[in-house]
């Protein structure tokens, strides 16, 4: 599969990685295969499930080259905001993040708490419990977030 990645969309180069992941088949060459690919598209051509779905199967394996396709992604989440991704979508973001230790200066993670403060209504204690442990993970304050948090636990 690897000398075809170039053929494969969006939707493909997710579904493939995430089986992988899924099923702790760690092929490293592959993991760095659709990182590679991956950067080279525009991170536009991914919908929110799927740069979701692409954070968490490389923060499963990181390749080598993963650090790029975090800040594409980092770009792209700062470009599009976090509106079009769901309660599940937006903790794997922080989770897949803070798993492979993504910058805790970025301001990636200030996108991150002001969309869960805005709407933690939506958010079950599941998500609020792998957003919060994303942020401690990676010694990020987040004053407000943590206190809305605790407001509605």
């Amino acid at each position: 599969a690897i000398p075809r990645l170039h053929e494969f969309n969006s939707q493909h180069l997710t579904s493939l990685i995430w089986a992988y992941a899924t099923t702790e088949y760690f092929h490293l060459g592959l993991f760095e295969a659709v990182a590679v690919e991956s950067t080279s598209r525009r991170m536009k051509e991914f919908s929110a499930q799927r740069l979701a779905t692409l954070a968490w199967a490389l923060s499963k394996c990181p390749p080598p080259s993963y650090k790029m396709v975090f800040d594409l992604i980092s770009d792209e989440v700062a470009d599009r905001g976090l509106d079009s991704f769901t309660e599940q979508g937006l903790s794997m973001m922080a989770h897949s993040f803070a798993t492979v230790g993504f910058d805790p200066d970025s301001r990636y993670w200030d996108i991150i708490s002001r969309s869960v403060t805005n709407r933690l209504s939506e958010l079950n204690v599941r998500a609020c419990a792998n957003i919060a442990w994303s942020f401690a993970t990676i010694n990020r304050p987040a004053d407000d977030m943590f206190h809305e948090i605790e407001r509605v636990a």
